[in-house]
């Protein structure tokens, strides 16, 4: 692969372990222990991708890496770090800075191959951005503004008080956080967005005040029942993935993955946005018919799908690389991710199935023998289990839309 990778950290051995990991591979390699011999590696050099230490002087990873975001945004960013710090792995995440955070030590082919996936489908993105053209590219969504000022706070180090007061300046969204930190899915009971915050996280408030905003922002009477189906689409794939990790992987979803499920189709939103009467006529022909995947009669209606423009809205929006892959990844079985991880991606395959059956009506839900097998059950056991957890009294749909 014809690209130019950038490797920073202070630590002189790590960097002989990786100039010998990446000696046979097909990319340009630059190699220094200095943030500011990198940056001048940067102005001299046209450089694909960069993958950096966190904890370095006397610049710091993190300093580097949000300098580099903003002289060139282009430029795909990696921390590899040997620090599995909670704090630092969401102040990165929450940031911005690097799209993927990889633990030392690693597994060279893990990590040529996780970086040559990162350059293709950033490559794609580019592709799919020529191919949407002027009419919607240059006209992307920005993100919602109480999330932006939620993230400036954070690369402030405000105090979570200060954050949520922030928040609560919007009653809408506070009623938002606080119906989904209630629900059995955290097992809490909480009264403040402040409470939200310490025994949620950062994180996963930070992911329901997008989500909030994002439908409150793309609402309209004209296509209000359209609209109303798809949030709700969403929210059951959201609501099922995370009932489904419970059942099937015996483990509440990561924090970094938490909105996976819920944003794997935020592009029907924008396609809805984008023209209405042609994404309707492809909507209701895959409906009645379902004999062409709805991607590919998007493609035909419109030029592109939702997948992609969803994916390109969410790299756009500098989120984590793993909610990139659910959008564009998540309806191609046999799956392509790297990042997002593969039982993940199955389980947000067959949400998204189910949802389909359930708020669209189209049936019978058909799921590949090879995704049953993969988590030792039965389709008429994978049924029992989305029934246990639909039937739930905290499964209500229109808690991020009322």
């Amino acid at each position: 692969m014809n690209a130019t990778l950038l490797f920073v950290d202070d630590d002189s051995m790590v960097l002989n372990a990786l100039e010998r990991t990446f000696f046979e591979a097909e990319f340009t390699t630059f190699f220094t222990q200095s943030a500011i011999d990198a940056y001048d590696i940067l102005e001299k050099n046209t450089v694909d991708l960069v993958v950096s230490d966190i904890r370095m002087l006397p610049v710091s990873g993190a300093d580097f890496l949000r300098e580099v975001k903003k002289r060139y945004p282009n430029t795909i960013r990696i921390v590899l770090s040997a620090y599995g710090d909670r704090n630092m792995m969401v102040k990165v995440i929450c940031e911005g800075l690097a799209q993927v955070y990889i633990l030392k030590p690693w597994d060279n082919q893990k990590l040529i191959s996780q970086i040559s996936h990162l350059i293709s489908m950033h490559r794609n993105l580019m592709e799919i951005q020529k191919t949407i053209g002027t009419g919607i590219a240059y006209h992307l969504p920005v993100l919602p503004s109480l999330y932006t000022k939620m993230l400036v706070m954070i690369e402030e180090g405000k105090s979570l008080k200060e954050i949520a007061a922030i928040i609560e300046t919007d009653p809408a969204t506070t009623a938002n956080i606080l119906k989904l930190a209630n629900s059995s899915f955290f097992g809490l009971t909480i009264s403040t967005v402040h409470q939200a915050l310490v025994y949620l996280g950062v994180t996963s408030v930070k992911d329901i005040v997008l989500v909030s905003e994002l439908f409150a922002e793309t609402a309209d009477t004209e296509n209000h029942d359209l609209r109303h189906q798809i949030n709700n689409h969403m929210v059951y794939t959201s609501k099922l993935l995370h009932g489904l990790h419970q059942h099937l992987l015996a483990s509440r979803i990561p924090e970094e993955f938490s909105v996976a499920g819920l944003l794997a189709d935020i592009g029907r939103l924008f396609l809805l946005e984008y023209n209405p009467d042609k994404y309707r006529s492809a909507l209701t022909r895959y409906i009645d018919g379902q004999e062409i995947p709805l991607a590919e009669l998007e493609r035909m209606q419109l030029g592109f799908s939702h997948t992609q423009l969803g994916a390109l809205i969410l790299d756009w929006w500098n989120l984590p690389v793993s909610l990139v892959e659910a959008s564009l990844y998540h309806h191609d079985h046999p799956f392509k991710t790297e990042i997002l991880t593969e039982q993940l991606i199955k389980l947000i395959y067959i949400a998204d199935r189910y949802a389909w059956s359930s708020i669209e009506a189209i049936g019978p839900v058909t799921i590949e023998e090879d995704i049953l097998s993969g988590f030792s059950i039965t389709r008429d056991q994978l049924d029992e289990i989305v029934h246990s957890i639909t039937s739930r009294s905290d499964f209500v749909l229109n808690q991020l839309n009322s």
